[in-house]
């Protein structure tokens, strides 16, 4: 996996980070259906802490399907995908976080 493409920089955010794009291997894919995804990271500054409006995701939803993003706050315990724990660990490390 490659990560941290830079796509973008601008006042809001300090970077906004491609993480993956493309087939994801997960345990939902079949042969006739698999997964495909786009994950970026949202780096907010220090000063805002969790305070991106909830207005983002509608930037992010899929037009046409019934799912919806929504902010989740996780660590290497919550009881993810092992794809999603995968993809998790890849941002930490960008960020030089812990997960």
């Amino acid at each position: 996996m490659k990560t941290g493409h830079l796509i973008k920089t601008n006042s809001a955010f300090k970077v906004i980070y491609k993480i993956f794009k493309g087939y994801l291997d997960d345990q939902l894919n079949a042969d006739s259906a698999w997964m495909e995804t786009v994950v970026i990271n949202l780096h907010e500054s220090e000063s805002k802490g969790a305070q991106l409006p909830d207005d983002i995701l509608k930037l992010l939803n899929e037009p046409g399907t019934e799912e919806q993003c929504k902010w989740v706050e996780v660590s290497h315990s919550s009881n993810l995908r092992t794809s999603h724990n995968y993809i998790l660990k890849n941002v930490a490390e960008l960020r030089r976080a812990f997960y």
